[in-house]
Formats: structure tokens, C-alpha cells, sequence
């Protein structure tokens, strides 16, 4: 865990990691298990209004998730005082089969589980898409 206020090359490498691995997880070696267990205990994953909890719901949304590229900007990162981050970032999703695009925003709440730092919450403002 970090000093409050205090964010280090080492928390910022994992926050690096933990995004990569989401839309790596998502998007060339899918597996929607690993992928859910890059959210906490009770991590909540908000898009389009749906709300989903648990593992077993972020699982089946990974599962059913439509094939794609992610690609995610770099972070505006802010400690928090119990110790977590949030962050904010934009995105760009491709689906693969149509070619469409969306865009938008990520607004994420991370926390810290033993060593690594996990979604609290992740929710997706999608602000222009093509199809």
C-alpha cells in the first residue's frame, strides 16, 4: 500500500498492468474467469446503465462480450485517501466482425487486494459510437 496522496512509479506500473490486462483478457487471449477476477470481492462494472456484481455476472459478460481491440489512453491518476486510486481515461473499442467504433470514457474506482490493485468499480461512458 502507498503513503496517502503519494502515487509511485511501482503503483502506476500496476495500474498500467492491471488495464492491459483487461482489454488483453478481453481481446486476444480471451478468458472471461482471469478477466472477473481483475474486480474485487464485490466489483462493479457499469456500461449502458447495467450494473454487474460478482464474479459469476462479470464472468457471463465477459463470456457473451462482443470480440474486439480495446485500446485505452493514459490514466489521470488520483489517490484517494484510503489508500486506492481513481482514475480516468479515455477509450476506443473496435468490434472486429463489423468494424464499428465506440468511444467514450473509463471512470475507475481501484483498490488495493494484497500486493495488486483491482477495479472497486469500473464504469464505461460511451460518448459516440458508429454503429
Amino acid at each position: 500500500m502507498q503513503a496517502e496522496g503519494v502515487i509511485t512509479d511501482g503503483t502506476v506500473a500496476k495500474v498500467m498492468a492491471l488495464f492491459a490486462d483487461y482489454a488483453g483478457l478481453l481481446d486476444r487471449n480471451r478468458d472471461p474467469s482471469a478477466w472477473a477476477e481483475l474486480f474485487g470481492p464485490d466489483g462493479v462494472f457499469v456500461v449502458r446503465g447495467r450494473e454487474l456484481t460478482g464474479h459469476d455476472a462479470l464472468q457471463k459478460f465477459a463470456t457473451d462480450s462482443i470480440p474486439g481491440v480495446h485500446v485505452q489512453a493514459v490514466p489521470h491518476l488520483q489517490a484517494r485517501d484510503d489508500g486506492g486510486l481513481d482514475a480516468t481515461s479515455s477509450f476506443m473499442f473496435m468490434n472486429v466482425a463489423t468494424n464499428d467504433l465506440r468511444s467514450g470514457y473509463y471512470v475507475d474506482h481501484l483498490t488495493w487486494q494484497g500486493d495488486r490493485l483491482v477495479f472497486a468499480r469500473r464504469e464505461i461512458a460511451i460518448m459516440a459510437q458508429t454503429d
